[in-house]
Order: C-alpha cells, then structure tokens, then sequence
C-alpha cells in the first residue's frame, strides 16, 4: 500500500517527505478503509482515484 500512496503522492505533491507518505497513509485508511482491515478493496481503490482526479497538481494549488 505505502509504496502505491507514494506514486499517487508524488502526482500531485513534489516535494513531499516521509512524514507526508506517513498521514496520507492514515488518511486514506481512515476515509475509505471502513471494513478496517488495512486493505483497501476494488471499490475502496476506485473512490480515491475518483478523489485524487479532482484535485490539481500541487503547481495549481
């Protein structure tokens, strides 16, 4: 999973550092990971592709 975030973070942040990866992490496991298990399932996956599509690239922001 961690290595997964990581690309996804670096899409939309560049400079970013370990403790970023850390609560990106533990944000996605607590808004999408509702069975708790610390998996996220094909639904789960989906909605925060969905999310992160909206969002513009840190050069936007």
């Amino acid at each position: 999973l961690r290595g997964f975030l990581k690309d996804l973070l670096e899409l939309v942040k560049k400079d970013y550092d370990a403790q970023d990866l850390i609560e990106f992490e533990e944000t996605i496991l607590r808004g999408v990971g509702y069975d708790k298990d610390g998996k996220i399932s094909r639904k789960e996956l989906t909605m925060i592709l969905l999310a992160l599509a909206k969002l513009p690239p840190e050069d936007d922001q």
